[in-house]
């Protein structure tokens, strides 16, 4: 009995060892052979309103594959690669509901399919900005740059909500023209932003969004805090000036001055003295900073006064009928960014009675000063100048061309702003409706005020409003705005929005053109 048990352990035992060399020694499966594909689709998104990208994976075999995409059935792509990249591009498909198929077949016809569903709607633009209230209607609307025609309206009720505009299913892909539409209720000035040559699926995105691009913090100034300020020791008429981004702005007679100010971005306050019935206000002009931000006096007599070496002259072209100039103070470079400024000089010059010099002061404790200068040419051109640190002035190289249907520009610019106002006609009345076209870097300028089309509801109020407009082939006052930027650091997607001073310096020359 017992040799039995042991003969059946043995052949057990065999039988088992056998079958574990057996599976030990199968050799490893050939993936060249014929192998169904594993199709993965990754970054597809379900809803596409702009050109969008995803990718395709196929694993599982290492034996050729031949991959096939489809759109609605049509075959868009096809490639023996094993990873790859495609775009969708929403113009090229109807809206609505549509079928995408990925087909991966092997040498030997052995065929995986992978079927997904995505929603297709055409964006023309998003945007956010523009409120309406009891006093402002506000309005986006989009035309086509080759003829005019208008395609998209809505208006903007809110401001922090972004607008969206689609376009219709026969809309053929083509640049468009953006407008903001601004109808003021209390005053006679009506206004239409246009911005020219626009890309549909454009995204113009939030002023947060730059700023945080341009690695700028936006400073939004909360002037909760004040504080006195009683000059003594003086009875001469004048001025002190306070201006800022961080505290309140104005003029005020003596002897006492309210300051508002927020107490997370003010560290002193600077404030100036002038007579403006001074031919030059310079003899007379005297300043102070206030460090304590609490109520005091200061005595007038211990106001600082300008020293010879402090005043700064400088040419003003023949060609030039009146002038101003400006200073803006920075504490440091990041006050410069962020724009918080102390204002330090304004002065207007006429040069019938001044000549042709112009002179400001040097305010030794601002490191950074921006000299804002803004020129009245004889021919009714205006030039604003912003330089930075700098004390001469230096006249752009630009000429603008009107011909019959187009402006041409000559000389390096960053942007332009075809503007044309409409007047009431009857010059009794101050009712003025006025259309900016503004355009990015672009040589040649299209002129679109004779095939734009305004929307009813916007002709009809300027209709209510005696304009008599229907389109805007009619006469107007036609002016250009040109502006070039030392160093233009507007990222995608902003138009002509500035944050602080982050382009360096700039000049804006406005030009009138014969109509």
């Amino acid at each position: 009995m017992l040799k039995k048990i042991l003969f059946l352990l043995f052949i057990a035992l065999y039988i088992s060892c056998s079958k574990d060399n057996s599976e030990n020694n199968q050799p490893e499966p050939n993936h060249n052979e014929d192998v169904l594909p594993v199709i993965s689709i990754s970054e597809l998104e379900n809803l596409i309103e702009t050109k969008s990208s995803f990718n395709v994976t196929i694993s599982g075999t290492e034996a050729q594959t031949n991959t096939t995409v489809l759109i609605n059935d049509i075959e868009v792509a096809s490639t023996d690669q094993k990873d790859f990249e495609l775009e969708i591009n929403p113009f090229d498909y109807p809206n609505g509901k549509t079928s995408l198929k990925v087909k991966s077949v092997t040498a030997g016809n052995l065929e995986s399919v992978k079927d997904e569903e995505i929603e297709i709607n055409k964006l023309l633009f998003r945007s956010f900005g523009g409120l309406s209230s009891e006093s402002v209607d506000s309005y986006l609307a989009i035309n086509l740059q080759s003829t005019g025609e208008l395609v998209g309206f809505k208006k903007i009720i809110t401001y922090d909500d972004p607008i969206f505009l689609h376009a219709e299913d026969n809309f053929i892909e083509e640049n468009i023209i953006v407008t903001q539409y601004i109808i003021s209720n209390n005053s006679s000035f009506q206004m239409a932003r246009m911005f020219g040559n626009v890309k549909p699926g454009t995204e113009l995105i939030s002023i947060e969004e730059v700023a945080n691009q341009l690695g700028i913090d936006v400073v939004w100034p909360s002037n909760q805090t004040a504080f006195n300020v009683t000059i003594e020791g003086t009875s001469n008429s004048g001025f002190i000036s306070l201006l800022g981004r961080d505290y309140n702005f104005g003029n005020s007679s003596f002897p006492t001055l309210e300051i508002m100010y927020d107490e997370a971005l003010t560290e002193n306050v600077f404030l100036y003295y002038y007579n403006q019935y001074d031919n030059n206000i310079l003899n007379n002009y005297r300043y102070s900073f206030i460090d304590n931000l609490e109520d005091q006096s200061i005595q007038f007599e211990e106001m600082t006064m300008l020293q010879e070496e402090d005043i700064t002259t400088f040419q003003i072209p023949n060609t030039v009928d009146s002038a101003s100039i400006t200073l803006f103070g920075f504490n440091n470079e990041e006050s410069y960014r962020e724009n918080l400024y102390r204002l330090l000089f304004v002065n207007s010059i006429q040069t019938g009675t001044s000549g042709y010099t112009a002179s400001y002061p040097y305010i030794k404790e601002y490191p950074i000063v921006v000299k804002s200068i803004g020129l009245d040419f004889l021919d009714g051109s205006n030039l604003i100048l912003d330089q930075k640190n700098t004390l001469d002035i230096t006249i752009p190289d630009i000429t603008v061309q009107k011909n019959e249907g187009d402006i041409e520009i000559n000389g390096a610019h960053d942007f332009s702003e075809l503007n044309l106002e409409v007047l009431h006609p009857d010059p009794a009345k101050n009712d003025i409706f006025r259309m900016s076209y503004k355009n990015l870097g672009l040589d040649t300028i299209d002129i679109p005020f004779d095939t734009f089309e305004i929307p009813e509801e916007i002709v009809q109020i300027l209709n209510e409003r005696g304009l008599g407009i229907t389109t805007t082939n009619h006469t107007g006052e036609l002016n250009i705005r040109i502006t070039n930027y030392d160093d233009n650091l507007f990222p995608n997607g902003v138009f002509h929005y500035s944050l602080g001073r982050e382009n360096g310096d700039a000049f804006y020359w406005t030009i009138p053109l014969d109509n």
